[in-house]
Protein backbone atom coordinates (compact mmCIF):
# COMPACT_ATOMS: atom_id res chain seq x y z
CA UNK A 1 0.00 0.00 0.00
CA UNK A 2 2.95 2.80 0.88
CA UNK A 3 4.25 1.76 -2.21
CA UNK A 4 1.16 2.16 -4.41
CA UNK A 5 0.63 5.29 -2.03
CA UNK A 6 4.09 6.91 -3.06
CA UNK A 7 3.86 5.99 -6.40
CA UNK A 8 0.83 8.33 -6.94
CA UNK A 9 2.44 11.23 -5.01
CA UNK A 10 5.06 11.30 -7.53
CA UNK A 11 3.37 10.93 -10.23
CA UNK A 12 1.01 13.98 -8.60
CA UNK A 13 4.03 15.47 -8.49
CA UNK A 14 5.05 15.28 -12.15
CA UNK A 15 1.99 16.30 -13.10
CA UNK A 16 2.02 19.03 -11.46
CA UNK A 17 5.61 20.00 -12.69
CA UNK A 18 3.93 19.57 -16.04
CA UNK A 19 1.67 21.42 -15.87
CA UNK A 20 3.66 24.30 -14.34
CA UNK A 21 6.07 24.19 -17.34
CA UNK A 22 3.41 24.30 -19.92
CA UNK A 23 1.88 27.17 -17.90
CA UNK A 24 5.30 28.82 -18.47
CA UNK A 25 5.78 28.07 -21.81
CA UNK A 26 2.69 29.69 -23.09
CA UNK A 27 3.74 33.10 -22.21
CA UNK A 28 3.61 33.14 -25.90
CA UNK A 29 4.45 37.29 -26.56
CA UNK A 30 3.80 37.71 -30.57
CA UNK A 31 5.42 40.61 -32.43
CA UNK A 32 5.82 41.89 -35.90
CA UNK A 33 9.24 42.30 -37.37
CA UNK A 34 9.79 45.97 -37.31
CA UNK A 35 13.49 46.85 -36.86
CA UNK A 36 15.31 48.03 -34.90
CA UNK A 37 12.73 47.63 -32.55
CA UNK A 38 11.92 43.80 -33.59
CA UNK A 39 13.70 42.02 -35.88
CA UNK A 40 15.87 38.78 -36.56
CA UNK A 41 19.52 39.20 -36.84
CA UNK A 42 21.53 37.63 -39.39
CA UNK A 43 22.17 34.39 -37.98
CA UNK A 44 17.93 34.27 -37.55
CA UNK A 45 18.13 35.02 -33.65
CA UNK A 46 15.21 36.95 -32.55
CA UNK A 47 16.23 40.50 -31.49
CA UNK A 48 15.66 44.34 -31.10
CA UNK A 49 15.89 46.78 -29.05
CA UNK A 50 12.24 46.44 -27.44
CA UNK A 51 12.68 42.58 -27.71
CA UNK A 52 16.06 42.44 -25.68
CA UNK A 53 14.22 45.00 -23.51
CA UNK A 54 11.42 42.58 -22.74
CA UNK A 55 13.42 39.46 -22.59
CA UNK A 56 15.24 40.83 -19.79
CA UNK A 57 12.44 42.43 -18.03
CA UNK A 58 10.66 38.94 -18.40
CA UNK A 59 13.75 37.34 -16.86
CA UNK A 60 14.01 39.78 -13.89
CA UNK A 61 9.99 39.17 -13.28
CA UNK A 62 11.05 34.97 -13.35
CA UNK A 63 9.30 34.76 -15.86
CA UNK A 64 9.58 32.56 -19.04
CA UNK A 65 8.60 33.39 -22.36
CA UNK A 66 8.71 32.65 -26.00
CA UNK A 67 8.67 35.40 -28.81
CA UNK A 68 7.24 34.94 -32.10
CA UNK A 69 6.61 36.44 -35.34
CA UNK A 70 2.98 37.33 -36.28
CA UNK A 71 1.53 40.04 -38.61
CA UNK A 72 0.25 42.87 -36.78
CA UNK A 73 -3.12 42.17 -37.69
CA UNK A 74 -2.88 38.62 -36.89
CA UNK A 75 -0.82 39.16 -32.86
CA UNK A 76 -3.70 41.89 -32.06
CA UNK A 77 -6.30 39.03 -32.80
CA UNK A 78 -4.21 36.82 -30.79
CA UNK A 79 -4.40 39.23 -27.80
CA UNK A 80 -7.94 39.28 -28.09
CA UNK A 81 -8.40 36.02 -28.35
CA UNK A 82 -6.04 34.63 -25.82
CA UNK A 83 -3.70 33.05 -27.96
CA UNK A 84 -0.74 35.20 -26.40
CA UNK A 85 0.44 36.12 -23.62
CA UNK A 86 1.41 39.80 -24.58
CA UNK A 87 2.56 41.50 -28.22
CA UNK A 88 5.51 44.12 -28.50
CA UNK A 89 5.15 47.06 -29.63
CA UNK A 90 2.52 49.29 -30.02
CA UNK A 91 0.44 52.16 -29.28
CA UNK A 92 -2.08 52.49 -26.22
CA UNK A 93 -5.53 53.18 -27.95
CA UNK A 94 -9.42 53.03 -26.32
CA UNK A 95 -9.55 50.14 -28.79
CA UNK A 96 -7.05 48.21 -27.91
CA UNK A 97 -7.39 49.14 -24.11
CA UNK A 98 -11.01 46.71 -24.15
CA UNK A 99 -8.65 43.80 -24.70
CA UNK A 100 -4.79 44.60 -23.57
CA UNK A 101 -3.45 45.33 -20.07
CA UNK A 102 -0.90 48.17 -20.56
CA UNK A 103 2.09 48.51 -18.29
CA UNK A 104 2.89 52.51 -17.20
CA UNK A 105 5.82 52.23 -18.50
CA UNK A 106 6.31 52.44 -22.39
CA UNK A 107 9.31 50.84 -24.22
CA UNK A 108 10.25 53.87 -26.10
CA UNK A 109 8.79 57.11 -28.13
CA UNK A 110 8.31 56.42 -31.51
CA UNK A 111 8.71 58.95 -33.83
CA UNK A 112 6.45 59.30 -36.88
CA UNK A 113 7.08 61.13 -39.82
CA UNK A 114 6.17 61.60 -43.58
CA UNK A 115 9.06 60.56 -46.14
CA UNK A 116 9.07 60.93 -49.99
CA UNK A 117 11.08 59.78 -52.78
CA UNK A 118 14.81 61.86 -52.52
CA UNK A 119 13.99 62.84 -56.02
CA UNK A 120 10.58 64.14 -56.17
CA UNK A 121 9.83 67.51 -55.36
CA UNK A 122 6.92 66.91 -52.76
CA UNK A 123 7.29 68.92 -49.91
CA UNK A 124 5.00 67.83 -46.70
CA UNK A 125 4.67 71.03 -44.17
CA UNK A 126 1.26 69.39 -42.41
CA UNK A 127 -0.80 66.79 -42.74
CA UNK A 128 -3.76 69.05 -44.58
CA UNK A 129 -0.66 68.55 -46.96
CA UNK A 130 -1.50 65.12 -47.63
CA UNK A 131 -4.60 65.70 -49.71
CA UNK A 132 -4.18 65.36 -53.36
CA UNK A 133 -1.47 62.70 -52.79
CA UNK A 134 -0.83 59.03 -52.74
CA UNK A 135 0.07 57.91 -49.10
CA UNK A 136 1.19 54.51 -48.52
CA UNK A 137 0.36 52.94 -45.25
CA UNK A 138 1.01 49.71 -43.76
CA UNK A 139 -2.82 48.02 -43.29
CA UNK A 140 -3.61 47.15 -39.48
CA UNK A 141 -1.18 50.40 -38.03
CA UNK A 142 -2.67 53.24 -36.30
CA UNK A 143 -0.56 56.69 -36.75
CA UNK A 144 -1.82 58.63 -34.38
CA UNK A 145 -2.22 62.32 -34.31
CA UNK A 146 -4.78 62.89 -36.33
CA UNK A 147 -3.86 61.04 -39.14
CA UNK A 148 -6.87 58.56 -38.89
CA UNK A 149 -9.16 61.34 -38.54
CA UNK A 150 -8.10 63.21 -41.78
CA UNK A 151 -10.69 62.62 -44.45
CA UNK A 152 -10.55 62.61 -47.69
CA UNK A 153 -6.55 60.88 -48.12
CA UNK A 154 -6.00 58.46 -50.77
CA UNK A 155 -4.43 55.62 -49.02
CA UNK A 156 -2.26 52.97 -50.74
CA UNK A 157 -1.82 49.65 -48.54
CA UNK A 158 0.92 47.49 -48.04
CA UNK A 159 1.52 44.39 -45.28
CA UNK A 160 4.70 45.97 -44.30
CA UNK A 161 7.06 48.39 -44.19
CA UNK A 162 9.51 46.97 -46.97
CA UNK A 163 6.55 46.99 -49.01
CA UNK A 164 5.95 50.03 -48.52
CA UNK A 165 9.50 51.29 -49.34
CA UNK A 166 9.55 49.55 -52.82
CA UNK A 167 6.47 51.01 -53.62
CA UNK A 168 8.03 54.83 -52.76
CA UNK A 169 11.25 54.14 -54.99
CA UNK A 170 9.22 52.65 -57.44
CA UNK A 171 7.23 55.78 -57.59
CA UNK A 172 3.65 54.08 -56.70
CA UNK A 173 2.93 56.36 -54.10
CA UNK A 174 4.00 60.11 -53.40
CA UNK A 175 4.87 59.49 -49.71
CA UNK A 176 4.99 57.61 -47.35
CA UNK A 177 3.95 57.57 -43.25
CA UNK A 178 6.29 56.34 -40.83
CA UNK A 179 7.99 55.05 -37.91
CA UNK A 180 11.31 57.30 -38.70
CA UNK A 181 13.83 54.77 -36.90
CA UNK A 182 12.27 51.84 -38.56
CA UNK A 183 12.81 53.67 -41.93
CA UNK A 184 16.22 54.38 -41.43
CA UNK A 185 16.88 51.28 -40.37
CA UNK A 186 15.72 49.34 -43.09
CA UNK A 187 16.63 52.03 -45.99
CA UNK A 188 20.34 51.39 -44.17
CA UNK A 189 19.91 47.54 -44.64
CA UNK A 190 19.26 47.99 -48.51
CA UNK A 191 21.81 50.67 -49.64
CA UNK A 192 19.18 52.97 -50.03
CA UNK A 193 19.85 55.56 -47.06
CA UNK A 194 20.26 58.45 -49.88
CA UNK A 195 17.09 57.77 -51.84
CA UNK A 196 14.17 58.83 -48.93
CA UNK A 197 13.74 62.23 -47.65
CA UNK A 198 12.17 62.79 -44.19
CA UNK A 199 9.78 66.08 -45.39
CA UNK A 200 7.63 66.15 -42.05
CA UNK A 201 7.54 64.93 -38.30
CA UNK A 202 3.87 63.85 -37.54
CA UNK A 203 4.53 63.22 -33.63
CA UNK A 204 5.63 61.10 -31.25
CA UNK A 205 4.08 58.72 -29.21
CA UNK A 206 5.03 56.04 -26.72
CA UNK A 207 5.34 52.40 -28.02
CA UNK A 208 4.08 49.83 -25.01
CA UNK A 209 4.21 46.03 -24.81
CA UNK A 210 1.03 44.85 -23.50
CA UNK A 211 -0.84 41.93 -21.95
CA UNK A 212 -4.15 40.06 -23.30
CA UNK A 213 -7.39 40.87 -20.74
CA UNK A 214 -8.03 36.94 -21.63
CA UNK A 215 -5.42 35.77 -18.85
CA UNK A 216 -7.64 38.00 -15.74
CA UNK A 217 -5.38 39.24 -12.99
CA UNK A 218 -2.44 36.93 -14.29
CA UNK A 219 -1.93 39.42 -17.30
CA UNK A 220 -2.69 42.44 -14.98
CA UNK A 221 0.21 41.86 -12.34
CA UNK A 222 2.73 40.89 -15.34
CA UNK A 223 1.69 44.61 -16.75
CA UNK A 224 2.55 46.14 -13.15
CA UNK A 225 5.59 43.93 -12.60
CA UNK A 226 6.64 44.95 -16.10
CA UNK A 227 6.69 48.23 -15.61
CA UNK A 228 8.39 47.61 -12.18
CA UNK A 229 11.34 46.02 -14.53
CA UNK A 230 11.90 48.44 -17.17
CA UNK A 231 11.96 51.07 -14.65
CA UNK A 232 14.74 49.18 -12.76
CA UNK A 233 16.48 48.93 -15.94
CA UNK A 234 16.58 52.49 -16.78
CA UNK A 235 17.38 53.21 -13.52
CA UNK A 236 20.50 50.66 -13.81
CA UNK A 237 21.75 51.64 -17.40
CA UNK A 238 20.44 48.53 -18.69
CA UNK A 239 17.98 50.15 -21.44
CA UNK A 240 20.95 52.43 -22.04
CA UNK A 241 23.28 49.31 -23.02
CA UNK A 242 20.47 47.65 -25.11
CA UNK A 243 20.18 51.21 -26.93
CA UNK A 244 24.34 51.09 -27.57
CA UNK A 245 24.02 48.16 -29.32
CA UNK A 246 21.83 49.37 -32.52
Amino acid sequence: MFRIRMFLFLCALACAGAASTASAADRLVVYEAYPPYEMLDRDGVITGIHIDMAREAFRRMGDSVKFEARPWRRALQDIRTGDAFAASSGFRIPEREEYAFYPDEPLSDEVTVIAANKVSGVEVNSLEDLRGLTVGVVSGYVYGHGFEELDGLKKEYSNSNDLLLKKLFNFRVDVIIGNRDVLRHLTREQDRSAHIRFVYEVGRQPLYLFFSKAFGMEAKRAAERFSEAIREMRRDGTVDRILRKY
